[in-house]
């Protein structure tokens, strides 16, 4: 290492190349020519655990539709069975709700004032990756359920519907 004379604030510990206040010896650190070679490991995984690691996202995928309801002239209350379900158009697969923000679920009602609008946020277990198009249905013993036909599926799996 090299010695050099420098100068340096007292309020500063370190060691600067111009004029403070004080001079003192300090060390200069030569400056690197070369970085380190970089190395790069070679990792071998095993096919197995390939394959569980894309079912295990297969089941925590996700489905999120966001949902807006506008109310009439009457006004309204609105909720959200449990029972509500993606169903893919191409096989017998459903998606269950596993979430609602913003909205009741049954057996509790939103009221809602004439010409109110509402928007919630349904979150559904993830589709299947041969799903083209789905229905969101809700199953329910009365009539009057939500049943919106033939979303198109999209590559982010999150949906915007009026109902």
């Amino acid at each position: 290492m090299k010695r050099t004379n420098c100068q340096t604030a007292v309020s500063r510990p370190s060691c600067y190349t111009h004029s403070i206040s004080t001079s003192q010896n300090c060390e200069v650190n030569p400056p690197k020519n070369s970085a380190p070679p970089l190395i790069t490991p070679v990792r071998e995984i095993d096919e197995k655990l390939l394959v569980d690691a894309e079912e295990q996202m297969a089941v925590e995928s996700q489905v999120i539709v966001h949902c807006t309801v506008q109310i009439g002239i009457f006004g309204g209350r609105i909720r959200i069975w449990p029972s509500t379900y993606l169903f893919d158009l191409d096989s017998d697969h459903r998606s269950a709700l596993v979430h609602a923000e913003g909205v009741s679920m049954y057996p509790t009602w939103t009221d809602l004032w004439p010409f109110q609008s509402i928007e919630f946020t349904l979150i559904f277990e993830g589709l299947p990756k041969t799903c083209v198009s789905f229905d969101l249905k809700e199953v329910i013993p009365q009539a009057g359920g939500m049943h919106i036909k033939g979303i198109p599926r999209n590559t982010t799996d999150v949906y915007k519907v009026v109902c």
